[in-house]
């Protein structure tokens, strides 16, 4: 195998893990809210916490305006809440409401089970590695800072 077939391969697997991963979301997603995927990775990012826009557009790879609109939309539903920063009142940062960690809750409870049984059938040491090496290529092959 050429280094331009194994790039090419690389491409197409993570295409269709992707649209795998991506498709069994957006279903289990509908069942619950109605929140498209993207909508749902904001309010997922914000339940580790108070965050800014400026830090949910680099955690989800997002253009700026639509890390706002989408931002709108989830406080209009009632999902997300702004507020200014404690440390500074110049800054802004959004974090969940209680109905927002509720539909969180509701849908990774749903979306949970099929990954996990994909993740237990490759094993734990392989998937801890492959995410590793996914976040590594993240980086753009920059070694972590933590480690």
């Amino acid at each position: 195998m050429g280094a331009d077939s194994a790039v090419l391969d690389f491409v197409e697997a993570l295409y269709r893990v992707n649209r795998l991963i991506v498709d069994d979301a957006r279903q289990h997603i509908a069942e619950i809210a109605e929140l498209d995927v993207s909508e749902f990775m904001v309010l997922r990012a914000a339940s580790r916490g108070a965050v800014s826009p400026t830090e949910l557009t680099r955690q989800l790879s997002t253009h700026p305006s639509a890390t706002s609109r989408t931002i709108t939309r989830l406080v209009r539903a009632g999902l997300l809440q702004r507020s200014s920063a404690t440390a500074d009142a110049r800054r802004l940062t959004v974090s969940l409401t209680d109905e927002g960690r509720r539909i969180v809750g509701l849908i990774a409870r749903r979306i949970r089970p099929e990954l996990q049984r994909r993740f237990d059938a490759v094993g734990p040491d392989r998937v801890a590695e492959l995410l590793d090496t996914l976040h590594a290529f993240l980086r753009g092959g920059v070694p972590d800072s933590s480690e």
